[in-house]
Order: structure tokens, then C-alpha cells, then sequence
């Protein structure tokens, strides 16, 4: 199964390169790639000045057909291969001098991530740092970190990914509390094959798993009571996408790090993505094709953490997070993890 955006992102991929500036001599570069189990993502910044240079994504759909049996699908780590190369390829291309690759819950929860992990390294010449969800939790916090502009203390941050969902309560530069869950939409997705578009009983099955699984958020909030709510990831972004473009308000910009919604805003956004089938989420103006068969099971998950949050408690989004947070580690001490050079 090809999955949505895949082949359009690659029939797009040379002429999105070519518009990026090459690096020579005098340029110091270098690349994070996020291998989450949706999408594999490339930052590349001036190491000096943290400048970006570029970031992209591929919808490489890791995840799909392998959650719920425990194994990564032949064609899905094909994907993953082809995309490690021309990442790595356009890293070359853009003067890169070293390059990092970090894996996620796709490859961690799976029987032959390991067997992924050795073709990324011997096919792509990519070598994957697995890491587990405490250490994905403290990278994305990290990373969101860099693009709240005046945070309201304590917060709490909700990264929605394919195979799992990341929940950090910081305070500052200090993580409080965190907790990985196997809450991604293509786990649940694979898990519960709900119908299109969702039926009551669907919708019983998912709140009841839901509700069970995030006890211990429900208790952080409690016990740490955050004073705002922060989504960080594609979904949260595609969210924010739809509802302004629906409500007459310009979508997320190019170098855009933060964003906001008003009070209440997302429950009618909610209400109708639960209704909606893929044909029609594809039709909805800021939707992103590789998003459009699982976005509306990010709902299920956000409004029951709203639910627990007083009702005036500002909800925003953060485009920065794994891979920013991963930077700026590197720039500390970039030879704890492994990396491709050449």
C-alpha cells in the first residue's frame, strides 16, 4: 500500500532541493533527521550561527501495516531506506560535514527494528540512534522550548506521532514529569481499524482505550496543574492549518515557530473531523495529504486532556520539536550519539 503523499513528495523532491543554496568551503553544516513512524524529517542549520538552511519532511509512513502485529512491513522499510538516501544525498549536496539520525517508537516497538536499523546503516550509510520514549520526551521538550515565546508556568507538552504520543510538564529549561504512551495515530489506526468515517461503537472502543491509557496524564495535571497546553508535531500543525483557514485567518508560515488558538476553539474543528471520511479531510482547505487517514484520531486524544485543563487555559503549537531539541544537544556534545560523515 502506497501510502498518501508519498509519491507526490518524491516527484517534488529535486526541484525542492534544487531551490535550497549549495554550501562550499567555507560553510559549516550540519543535519538531524527524525525518523518518526509517520514521517522521516531533515533539518539542516549553519553549525556558527544555528542558521536553517533547510527543513523537509517525507511521509514515509514507517509504521503502517507493522504496529499491530510487532513488525515493520517489507515496502514500509523500503520507504524508510530510500528516504535515508536522499536525505543523506542532499546532505552532501548542501555541504553538510555531519549528519544525525535519531529513530523512534516505529523502529523501538517493533521485533525487526533492529533489522531496519542495520539496513538504514549498510543500504542509506545512515547510522539510527533508537531511542526510547524518556529520551524522544526530553528532545521534544527541548526543542519546544526554543519556540514558546512567554510560557506560562508550568506547561504541559502533547507530541502526537504515528506510533506513539509524548507528554513532558516542564517548567523553564527543567522536564518536571514525562511519559512516552503507545497512543500514535497509525498505531491506532492499525489497532482499532475503525470504520470511514467513524461510527459510535468506533468512537465507545477508542474513548474507552483512551480514557484507560491516560490516567497518569490525567494525574500530572492534577498534580502539576499546567497553566498552558502545547501540541507539538505535524498533527498539531495540520490542526492549526484547518482552523484558520476555515475561520478566515492565514495558515502557518514558513519560519513560524509559535502559533495560538483562542479559547475554544478547537471543539468545533473537533466535532467535525469525527465525521468526516478521508475523501473529504482531503478536501478540507489546509489539509496535508499524508495527514488526511489519521488525522481525526488526534482528537480523541487532545479533547480529553482539554477536559482536565481549567476552560480558559491557553492551547498552542510549537513547529519546533524533536529535531530542534536534538540540535541543540549537539551543540554541546555532539559525539555522545552516532553519526554519518564522509
Amino acid at each position: 500500500m502506497t501510502p498518501l503523499g508519498w509519491q507526490e513528495a518524491l516527484d517534488g523532491w529535486n526541484a525542492a532541493l534544487a531551490s535550497v543554496p549549495v554550501g562550499g568551503p567555507e560553510c559549516h553544516r550540519w543535519a538531524v533527521v527524525d525518523c518518526g513512524t509517520n514521517t522521516f524529517n531533515l533539518l539542516v542549520r549553519d553549525v556558527r550561527t544555528s542558521e536553517l538552511v533547510w527543513s523537509t519532511k517525507l511521509p514515509v509512513k514507517l509504521g503502517l501495516g507493522g504496529l499491530t502485529n510487532g513488525r515493520l512491513a517489507p515496502e514500509a522499510m523500503e520507504r524508510g531506506v530510500h528516504a535515508l538516501k536522499l536525505f543523506r544525498a542532499a546532505a552532501q549536496h548542501l555541504g553538510v560535514e555531519r549528519l544525525w539520525a535519531f529513530a523512534t517508537s516505529g523502529v523501538r516497538s517493533t521485533e525487526n527494528g533492529v533489522e531496519f536499523a542495520e539496513r538504514a546503516e549498510r543500504e542509506a550509510g545512515v547510522p539510527l540512534n533508537v531511542i526510547n520514549g524518556l529520551q524522544e520526551a526530553a528532545f521534544i521538550y527541548a526543542g519546544v522550548r526554543q519556540a514558546i515565546p512567554a510560557a506560562r508556568e508550568p506547561v504541559l507538552v502533547m507530541d502526537i506521532g504515528g506510533g506513539s504520543t509524548e507528554f513532558v510538564v516542564g517548567s523553564g529549561n527543567d522536564v518536571l514529569w514525562s511519559l512516552s504512551l503507545p497512543l500514535g495515530v497509525t498505531r491506532l489506526r492499525e489497532q482499532f481499524q475503525p470504520n470511514d468515517p467513524l461510527t459510535e461503537s468506533d468512537l465507545t472502543a477508542l474513548y474507552a482505550h483512551l480514557n484507560q491509557q491516560l490516567q497518569p496524564v490525567f494525574a500530572a495535571v492534577e498534580q502539576y496543574r499546567p497553566q498552558q497546553l502545547i501540541g507539538s508535531s505535524g498533527s498539531f500543525d495540520t490542526l492549526y492549518d484547518l482552523w484558520a483557514l476555515a475561520n478566515g485567518r492565514p495558515a502557518l508560515v514558513p519560519g513560524q515557530t509559535y502559533a495560538e488558538w483562542p479559547a475554544g476553539a478547537l471543539e468545533p474543528l473537533f466535532e467535525q473531523l469525527l465525521r468526516t471520511t478521508v475523501a473529504e479531510r482531503l478536501n478540507l482547505k489546509g489539509m496535508v495529504a499524508m495527514r488526511a487517514d489519521t488525522l481525526h484520531l488526534s482528537p480523541l486524544q487532545i479533547a480529553p486532556i482539554l477536559q482536565k485543563l481549567p476552560p480558559a487555559t491557553p492551547v498552542g503549537l510549537s513547529t519546533f520539536a524533536l529535531k530542534e531539541g536534538v540540535w541543540t544537544t549537539l551543540l554541546q556534545n555532539p559525539s555522545v550519539w552516532r553519526a554519518s560523515s564522509w
